[in-house]
Parts: C-alpha cells; sequence; structure tokens
C-alpha cells in the first residue's frame, strides 16, 4: 500500500526527474560530436575531428606568433583543416589497403634518436617523460601517434616513387635548367 502512495511516488519522481535530465543534456551535448562534416570512402570526419584539429592548428599559429584573427578565423583555414583531414583518411586507406608496417624496433629506433629528447649527445628518460607529461599524453598514445606518422611517411615516399613523368617533359626540364 506504501508504495502506491503519494510520498512514494513524490520519492520516485524527485529521483527520476534529475537522472532524466542529466542523461538528456548529455545526450544533445554528445549528439552533434559525431555527425559527419565529410565523408571519405566509408570513413567519415566527424565534427569532433574537424574541431580538434582547427583548433591544434589555431593554437599552433598563435604560438608561433602568426596571430592575424582574420586568418586564424577565415574560410581558408577551415578549408585547409578540412583538405588535411581528408588526405589523412585517404593516407590511412592505403597504408591499411597496402599492409605498411612499422616494428616496435622502428619505432624504439625513431623515437630515441629524436633530438627533442637527447641530453649530452644521449637520449634522456626524463627528458621525454616531460615531453609526456606537457602533452598529456601516455608512453602508448605518442608512440601509437608516432607510429601512425611513420605509416603515413611510408605511404607518401612509396606514392611520390610511383610518380611517372614522360621523357619529353624531362629532357625539356633538362633544357630548361641548363641555361
Amino acid at each position: 500500500d506504501r508504495s502506491k502512495g503519494w510520498l512514494a511516488k513524490a520519492i520516485l519522481a524527485a529521483i527520476t526527474i534529475p537522472f532524466a535530465l542529466v542523461g538528456v543534456d548529455s545526450y544533445l551535448r554528445d549528439a552533434g560530436s559525431n555527425v559527419a562534416v565529410a565523408k571519405v570512402g566509408k570513413d567519415s570526419i566527424t565534427v569532433q575531428e574537424y574541431s580538434n584539429a582547427l583548433q591544434n592548428l589555431r593554437n599552433r599559429l598563435q604560438s608561433e606568433g602568426k596571430v592575424d584573427q582574420a586568418m586564424i578565423d577565415g574560410p581558408e583555414l577551415k578549408q585547409a583543416v578540412i583538405d588535411h583531414l581528408v588526405e589523412g583518411k585517404l593516407l590511412a586507406a592505403e597504408v591499411k589497403r597496402a599492409n605498411f608496417i612499422v616494428s616496435d624496433e622502428q619505432l624504439s629506433n625513431y623515437i630515441t634518436r629524436e633530438e627533442s629528447f637527447h641530453q649530452d649527445g644521449k637520449f634522456s628518460q626524463e627528458l621525454y617523460d616531460q615531453f609526456l607529461a606537457d602533452r598529456r599524453r601516455t608512453p602508448s598514445q605518442f608512440e601509437n601517434e608516432v607510429r601512425g606518422d611513420l605509416l603515413t611517411m611510408q605511404a607518401r615516399e612509396g606514392l611520390s616513387a610511383l610518380a611517372f613523368v614522360p621523357n619529353g617533359v624531362a629532357n625539356n626540364c633538362l633544357l630548361y635548367t641548363s641555361d
């Protein structure tokens, strides 16, 4: 009898309404982040990816002292970010299709040779740890990013090696450069 009374209903309403509002708020806040800005094959570039890339580029430009606000907020910069993300998706698809790999040894060699992690001519674990802490990255997150960059470099180098220039064009270029 007591569970059907007005007091039980009031308590249930007092508990349910805040949970419903928090859930709806969370749903509405996150709903737009998965909307596609562009589609590349079967992949899509989400609003969240685009916003993060745009903000990172703006931060980098401002930190380099290139603070022309019209340029930072301009459509050219926004289009450049989308173009970069599309190119990244295309390269990622090529990397996957061509089965490019970066071994753990290659990754380790690349990181330990990075000059920004060197102190007195040797790799410094302290500098590496500080770098990760400054960027709020775990070693595995950073290593995955570096691995992705190395795979992209492999794909770019592989694609540029496939470039074809007809002999006639090459001979004309040689004639113009010898003058």
